[in-house]
């Protein structure tokens, strides 16, 4: 992507990844809960305990995995976006994914 749109995206990109940088310095325990009405649905709460299990990978793997997932982009334009080689994104995308594996394990 050249010119505005990829102007675009790599701000969204860049913006995302300082947010994870600074949301890695507050431990995950401490992330204010969303708001809850005891009449929430199930997908509310699967939705934040996701939001809070994504919140402990490192920004690298977080960035792989939303790029991947959210923004449906191939592991060319991740790596293009995040300076690394497509390898490393398929590196940086099975690890997240195995850490939220064993973190989602661990809650059960």
């Amino acid at each position: 992507m050249s010119g505005p749109l990829g102007y675009a995206h790599r701000t969204m990109v860049n913006v995302f990844l300082h947010r994870c940088r600074r949301a890695a310095d507050l431990p995950v325990e401490h992330v204010p809960d969303a708001g809850r009405d005891d009449d929430a649905p199930a997908a509310v709460d699967s939705a934040a305990a996701t939001r809070q299990v994504l919140a402990g990978l490192p920004p690298t793997q977080r960035a792989a995995i939303a790029l991947r997932y959210f923004a449906d982009l191939p592991d060319e334009e991740i790596g293009r976006l995040l300076g690394c080689t497509p390898r490393t994104v398929r590196s940086q995308v099975s690890r997240g994914l195995a850490a939220l594996r064993r973190r989602w394990a661990a809650e059960r």
